[in-house]
């Protein structure tokens, strides 16, 4: 099971650009938890449906950078490679 698939059922498209640009959603709940809700708003009523799951299906398999017509990809790119944070033991 991929980690992402927890995204998969209410917001494909957001699950797979995640995935694409590397960006674990485990650590992106930590550190960016509203910002992510809102991104998944964002992605829920983005009007660009159709370029993004055809960018999708031509970047199957890569990782590397969102598109720059994603409403998101200034928070993609910030959870791009994001680690947990150090003290993140103490909260679980």
């Amino acid at each position: 099971m991929d980690e992402c698939d927890e995204f998969d059922l209410p917001f494909p498209k957001f699950g797979q650009m995640m995935e694409r640009v590397g960006a674990d959603p485990v650590v992106a709940l930590q550190c960016e938890a509203h910002a992510l809700a809102t991104a998944i708003r964002q992605c829920q009523s983005c009007r660009l449906d159709t370029s993004c799951r055809d960018w999708l299906k031509e970047s199957a398999g890569q990782i590397g950078a969102p598109p720059a017509f994603c409403p998101n990809a200034a928070l993609l790119m910030r959870l791009q490679g994001m680690r947990p944070p150090a003290d993140i033991g103490r909260w679980l």
